[in-house]
């Protein structure tokens, strides 16, 4: 920047307050010797690193008492300019004012421009009603199973309209403690500072409240004395109206009938206070561990981690084990927040050790057990669910009341019953149908997912890295292919519309993947690659699968015989010595989870014998 060496453009002396308050906000150079840098300790900054700067915008003064000018921002660029010799320097003069004004224009010039507010932050962490859960030694977060009800509710900010009572169904106090705050900030962040609503929570933990008693204390009204209800109202109303106000009731020690009157209670004394004074409006949450009492309240008492189980698959072995942990806790729990954390209290008792299956599964056996010795006559009920599930059949009827005891739960789309009561029921003797259905509800269907979408990932990475170097394809993929492009009724082409650009374009999309892979491996010209890429495969996929230690080593091994035995049989593509297997079995052997139970030594860290 060619900055003037003549001071005659200089400004007049800026004690003259008329002239400096005329001339603020336009650009005019003054002498570098008047400009004054009280200021520069609040802001010492980094200076930036790399190419020299190029056009550099003037500084930001405030004028002085004593003629001269302070800088506000801009004191890299001044010590640049002293340093090369330059006389003037272009300013943009700010308003006169005392200290405390120059400090919030110094804040406001250091800081970018927002066009966000800490309550759109708040909307954003409070958005998705998600609580943070710690167990196995991870710290994830939990969804629960309305989630996108309550968030809904909240958002149509009812406490601006008719207000209204909700009862909210939680797993116990410890779920509580979590989701109260989490509650309180979605209000603030929905409001949004339209009515400066108060969200209050109210511990009522252990009473037999009624609606009076708890308004009198949250309102600071007195309470009604006999036959003066109407005078209670009034007061209500009054104190109703000077804000909107939002009542979270922690009352999860009282009996199911005491809430459900309590909620019966707020309700009646919102819609007297709104006939009395149309601006008197309560909103109030009521949070219970009963069962809801009515289809428009609320049931957050089961839930899942949103984080999957396989997402720090660079971390460490032991933050895997802790996700596997977590995980298998929240699934064996039945979503139960309360439970989780018992249990997980107790594994820690028991000094749970690195990669301990045996150790959790025996401890998830004795848990189970435990707390199966809880229910009476409803064992006797859910043993018939058992026994007439996937029957037509009058056994059946009561699996409503199961699903409201938390005995039976929808992970998906079928009722099943829950993990840990399904463990306990396989100690007793069942027959080998009820064995296999109460076994299918232990798989940890996250955890299977999750390991299926690796598996998935695999084998398309295995094509892709295969597909320029495989030859003629096996009959039954033409065969296959063929009866794609008649689009036969037995075909995959019912999956497909009749145009679209994703259908299969040729025979080797209908071959199976250990077909493909050996294919790929006998015209491959760099087959040595193929092992280190199928231990990178390996370490994509899960990292780890159940039995994909011996399948590396074998892909290993059979590409070294690939390449012994095209040396030997001299033109690619010959027979190769110990083709591998050809089925889907080799991706169903990689993934016991698919069909049985999901273990730990599907989730663990590939070896480093798994490397080329």
């Amino acid at each position: 920047m060619s900055l003037p060496t003549d001071p005659a453009g200089a400004l007049p002396c800026a004690t003259d307050t008329a002239a400096a308050e005329q001339i603020a906000g336009q650009v005019r150079f003054v002498p570098l010797w008047r400009l004054r840098t009280r200021y520069r300790r609040l802001r010492p900054g980094v200076a930036r690193a790399g190419a020299e700067p190029g056009p550099e915008p003037p500084l930001l003064v405030a004028a002085r008492e004593d003629g001269d000018y302070e800088v506000l921002d801009g004191f890299k660029r001044l010590g640049r300019w002293r340093e090369r010799g330059h006389l003037l320097g272009p300013v943009l003069l700010a308003p006169p004012g005392p200290s405390a004004e120059h400090k919030r224009r110094l804040l406001l010039a250091g800081a970018p421009p927002r066009t966000t507010t800490a309550l759109d932050e708040a909307r954003v962490v409070c958005s998705d009603m998600n609580v943070r859960v710690a167990l196995g030694g991870r710290d994830g977060a939990w969804r629960f199973q309305v989630s996108a009800r309550i968030e809904r509710w909240i958002e149509s900010t009812p406490w601006l309209s008719d207000g209204g009572t909700r009862l909210v169904r939680l797993s116990g106090p410890r779920q509580a403690e979590m989701v109260m705050p989490v509650l309180a900030g979605a209000v603030r962040a929905a409001d949004d500072g339209a009515s400066d609503v108060v969200p209050c929570c109210v511990d009522w933990r252990g009473q037999a409240p009624t609606a009076e008693t708890l308004l009198s204390g949250v309102l600071e009204v007195l309470l009604p004395a006999p036959g003066a209800r109407r005078a209670f109202l009034d007061a209500a109303a009054r104190a109703l109206a000077v804000r909107p106000n939002v009542l979270v009731v922690d009352a999860l020690d009282s009996p199911v009938a005491d809430t459900s009157a309590l909620v019966a209670g707020l309700c009646e004394v919102g819609a007297s206070a709104r006939k009395l004074d149309p601006h008197a409006v309560l909103t109030a949450m009521v949070l219970s561990s009963g069962s809801p009492s009515c289809a428009g309240d609320l049931a957050l008492d089961i839930g899942r981690p949103v984080e999957s189980a396989l997402e720090p698959h660079a971390g460490s072995e032991a933050a895997r084990w802790a996700g596997y942990v977590h995980h298998r806790l929240a699934w064996e729990a039945a979503g139960n927040v309360d439970r989780a954390l018992a249990w997980d209290a107790e594994l820690s008792s028991r000094g749970l050790r690195l990669a301990g299956e045996s150790a959790l599964e025996d401890a998830l056996d004795a848990l189970s057990m435990v707390e199966w010795q809880k229910y009476g006559v409803a064992r006797d009920e859910l043993r018939a669910f058992v026994k007439f599930a996937g029957h037509e059949d009058a056994g059946v009827a009561g699996r409503g009341g199961l699903e409201e005891r938390r005995l039976v739960w929808r992970p998906m789309a079928v009722a099943r019953v829950v993990p840990w009561a399904a463990r306990a029921m396989l100690a007793e003797e069942q027959t080998p149908a009820r064995r296999a259905q109460l076994r299918a509800c232990l798989v940890c269907a996250p955890l299977r997912r999750d390991l299926l979408a690796r598996c998935l990932d695999l084998e398309a990475l295995v094509r892709a890295r295969h597909a320029r170097y495989v030859g003629e394809p096996p009959d039954a993929a033409k065969e296959s292919f063929e009866a794609f492009r008649r689009r036969d009724a037995d075909s995959d082409a019912r999956y497909y519309p009749p145009r679209t650009l994703a259908a299969p374009d040729g025979p080797w999309a209908f071959a199976e993947l250990g077909s493909f892979h050996s294919a790929g491996c006998a015209r491959n010209p760099t087959p040595k690659r193929t092992g280190h890429e199928a231990g990178a495969w390996h370490a994509a996929c899960a990292p780890g699968l159940d039995g994909a230690a011996q399948g590396t080593r074998r892909a290993r091994n059979e590409t070294r015989r690939a390449v012994a035995a095209r040396q030997s049989a001299g033109p690619p593509g010959a027979a190769l010595a110990g083709e591998p297997r050809s089925d889907r079995a080799r991706v169903a052997s990689a993934v016991p989870g698919v069909r049985g139970q999901v273990r730990w030594s599907a989730i663990r860290a590939p070896r480093d014998d798994f490397r080329e």
